[in-house]
């Protein structure tokens, strides 16, 4: 090969003139990238997506890879952390590759061949040189760290280099599609749909932050993005240990802050945001790929949800935009408020009474456990803890999480998107308020609810400030400026929406009141009419439109004032309130809310009725 190529490709390879997906260049043997090499057994045509990582038009021939895979001897130092995997006694394999890793395969028994200190490796999914790939897939090639500091196991990687076979040159704007197996759909940068992008107008602290990691030096948020995420570990233990740390942030609670200020930069117009568009979107493409090709929805990492809706909304993919609202793939995000609070619908059991929190609201800086080991699925942050039965507070977790989300949330709410990003959670309005109240706290409340405001985990309470340490209040600026623009108001207590609707998260339902005082429930699937300022979570007075007055019955026939008896005092009163249960009249059970209802014959005429909806509390 000439020796002026191997220059140019040099010069391409280390950003002095980078090459585009759509060009191509004469067909070379390597490619060289954050420190992985690979070697081909013929030249291959060969560029680079819009976000730097290289492809190649295969089927391809890798004959090897440096630094080469290879076995380090034992010497029974690093085997300390009860997370990481079984270390066999004649060694353990580092830089490993893998093609097409499975999302969330480690936990459904295939496993990781990256490193052998981390948990679940199979040497089975290692990939051995030389190898002939075919298109459309990935080569995830891994630096390993080393030496490891033998008492901390995790995170086992220094780098990590993607290698995309296609079959043919993408267009030259295209994205890497997601590394992981399954879709391989390309997205191009010509598809972002700029104009629904809005531009906050940035507070004085705009950040131009160093990463945490003493090893990481970037200095812009941007270079945050621009190396591959590895986003498909198991769990938190399993996610961690595979972050290669010269790449990303290894803690999920550092992983969702990243993730967090790049969603409040790309709202704000601090000036042009074309390049950590770029880099931010081929995360998130590869979160979309995780959640779109793993069992059961992205894990528990519920800081994930926005960055794939964000996705979805800038290159006009409904499906990606929506993947969420039906709730097969939501987050389990045990740490803050999924089961703990009065918020989530479906699992009425898991909201007890609590004489010391208001209903419908959550203790924001209370987390339960029992001895050593925190029960995130069975704690209730919604009671205090002598009426839990649980012994004992553990607040770590819940700074942890709590911190990023008043970030992704002021960015949904900019986008007029915060509905997806609950729904992102399997919690209808809940993840909002809960950022919204975290933010509203301060160490003064909590002495409040009986906690010790000299609680380490007090200090976080009120800010993001508690894991951003050097974020010099960016996050705090933006939301206590910008928040509250995005209010139109209350009705009842409840934060009115762009759609000029209200989520009451209790039997009616969402209010539509755009027509107020006639209202239109979800709940009820009915129009009512109802004074706000008789609202109260006690319930108030409506009156129900009966679009259809029954028809006359016979005086001989079994009835409710006009309406047939059903089996069990039932009655189908149609689009007026669908199935009462009359047994216990006037307080009648209607089954299209689930709810109690205190309807007095008197108050009924064929038009409509008066009723009385009690316990209208946010469930």
């Amino acid at each position: 090969m000439p020796r002026i190529f191997i220059l140019v490709c040099l010069l391409a390879l280390s950003g002095g003139f980078p090459l585009h997906a759509g060009e191509t260049p004469e067909p070379i043997t390597e490619i060289s990238q954050y420190g992985v090499t690979w070697y081909f057994a013929e030249p291959v045509q060969a560029g680079q997506f819009v976000s730097g990582d290289w492809w190649v038009v295969g089927p391809v021939t890798v004959t090897a890879v440096d630094p080469a895979p290879e076995v380090i001897p034992y010497d029974g130092t690093a085997d300390r952390d009860p997370l990481a995997g079984s270390i066999p006694p004649e060694g353990y394999w580092v830089n490993g590759s893998m093609i097409d890793p499975l999302p969330g395969s480690l936990g459904r028994g295939a496993g990781q061949a990256y490193d052998q200190r981390a948990r679940n490796f199979n040497v089975n999914r290692l990939v051995s040189y030389p190898i002939t790939i075919p298109p459309v897939s990935s080569l995830v090639s891994t630096i390993s760290e080393l030496p490891l500091d033998p008492t901390v196991i995790r995170p086992t990687l220094r780098g990590a280099s993607v290698l995309t076979v296609v079959a043919e040159p993408p267009p030259e704007d295209a994205f890497r599609p997601g590394l992981v197996a399954g879709d391989k759909r390309i997205y191009r940068e010509s598809e972002i749909r700029w104009e629904i992008l809005p531009g906050l107008e940035p507070t004085e602290n705009v950040p131009h932050i160093p990463r945490r990691h003493p090893r990481l030096v970037d200095e812009e948020w941007t270079p945050r993005y621009a190396r591959p995420w590895l986003v498909h570990g198991d769990f938190w233990s399993g996610e961690e240990q595979l972050a290669p740390i010269n790449n990303m942030e290894a803690y999920h609670q550092y992983i969702a802050i990243e993730l967090m200020v790049g969603a409040v930069l790309l709202v704000t117009d601090y000036g042009d945001r074309s390049k950590l568009m770029r880099h931010y979107l081929q995360v998130c493409i590869d979160y979309a790929a995780v959640s779109r090709n793993r069992d059961g929805g992205i894990g528990i990492r519920g800081t994930y949800a926005w960055p794939i809706i964000f996705a979805g909304l800038m290159f006009g993919d409904d499906e990606l935009r929506d993947i969420f609202i039906n709730g097969q793939n939501s987050t389990n995000d045990y740490h803050t408020y999924r089961r703990r609070g009065y918020f989530w619908e479906d699992r009425p059991e898991e909201h007890p009474a609590s004489s010391f929190v208001i209903p419908g609201e959550t203790w924001t800086s209370y987390h339960q456990r029992t001895g050593k080991r925190a029960v995130f699925w069975n704690a209730q942050e919604s009671i205090r803890p002598s009426e839990t039965g649980w012994s004992g507070t553990s607040e770590t977790y819940r700074y942890m999480h709590s911190v990023s989300m008043p970030g992704f949330t002021l960015a949904a709410l900019a986008m007029g998107e915060v509905e997806r990003l609950d729904a992102g959670h399997h919690s209808p309005g809940a993840y909002s308020a809960y950022a919204d109240r975290w933010m509203s706290e301060t160490r003064e409340t909590l002495a409040t609810y009986g906690l010790n405001p000299n609680h380490a985990s007090a200090h976080y309470v009120g800010s993001t400030l508690g894991a951003l340490r050097n974020s010099h209040g960016f996050i705090d600026e933006m939301w206590h400026e910008h928040r509250d623009s995005f209010e139109l108001g209350t009705w009842g207590g409840f934060r009115i929406r762009k759609d000029e609707t209200i989520d009451t998260r209790g039997p009616l339902g969402v209010l539509r009141i755009g027509m107020n005082p006639w209202l239109w429930s979800s709940g009820l699937d009915n129009w009512l009419v109802v004074n706000e300022d008789s609202w109260s979570e006690q319930g108030a007075w409506a009156w129900v439109l009966n679009p259809e007055p029954p028809e006359p019955v016979s005086p001989t026939t079994n009835q409710w004032h006009g309406y047939p008896l059903l089996a069990n005092d039932n009655i189908d009163t149609g689009p007026f309130l669908g199935y009462l249960n009359v047994a216990n009249s006037p307080w009648v059970w209607v089954w299209r809310m689930g709810a109690w209802a205190y309807l007095d014959p008197e108050y009924l005429s064929p038009n409509g009725a008066w009723i009385w909806f009690s316990d209208l509390r946010p469930r």
